[in-house]
């Protein structure tokens, strides 16, 4: 079984992984960069067993000591997984054991989920990729991107490591335009003049009065 160094060892954290979010491939770097925040003494993971495609994580469980929770699909198109993992993590938010919740998933689903956790003055580390919507990361403490082939973000995806910097699942440089993305045309001159004159209104509806 893996083991990873301790740097807090006060802090006790809950793992929960949505398996339909996050690729097994992640495993080794996700357990290493959590054991910098505390120790995981829950480590759960949410999927459909019964068919092939949890394969890779199915071959991981046992190293990592990763207990998995099996949740039928009632209807297709619809994830049933999501609401067992909210659940779980209400349930364990109430026994007062943790410290923090790590939430391993790309799913804006969870956003409400880590706000609620907060609130209760637990804090939150949040792991996804890169196309994880922003509500979700900004309601976490801390997001930490999983990708291994662009720098990652972190704290509250408002800030960036600079060119240079270790990042927790140690990233390799990227070089050119990524395949089937097209760079997007620099508008002309004449574009630029025909294009209306554009007002924002950005802020308004938090406002009791908005003067223009």
């Amino acid at each position: 079984m893996a083991t990873y160094p301790i740097t807090h060892a006060q802090k006790h954290l809950a793992v929960l992984i949505d398996a339909d979010n996050a690729p097994a491939a992640i495993v080794e770097g996700l357990f290493e960069e959590i054991a910098k925040y505390g120790v995981a003494n829950v480590k759960r993971i949410y999927g459909d067993w019964t068919g092939p495609q949890l394969g890779g994580w199915k071959k991981v469980l046992l190293d990592h000591s990763i207990q998995p929770i099996q949740q039928f699909a009632y209807t297709k198109g619809k994830n049933a997984t999501d609401s067992s993992l909210i659940i779980d993590a209400m349930d364990l938010l109430y026994t007062r054991r943790f410290d923090g919740f790590c939430l391993v998933s790309s799913d804006s689903d969870f956003t409400r989920l880590a706000s609620r956790l907060r609130e209760e003055g637990l804090t939150v580390y949040g792991f996804g990729e890169e196309k994880t919507p922003r509500p979700f990361v900004s309601a976490c403490d801390k997001f930490i991107y999983t990708e291994r082939d662009e720098v990652v973000a972190v704290g509250n995806g408002n800030e960036r490591l600079e060119p240079g910097t270790p990042a927790a699942f140690e990233p390799v440089k990227v070089t050119g335009t990524p395949e089937g993305k097209k760079k997007p045309k620099a508008p002309n001159a004449d574009q630029l003049s025909q294009r209306p004159a554009e007002h924002s209104t950005r802020g308004e509806g938090a406002c009791s009065r908005w003067a223009a």
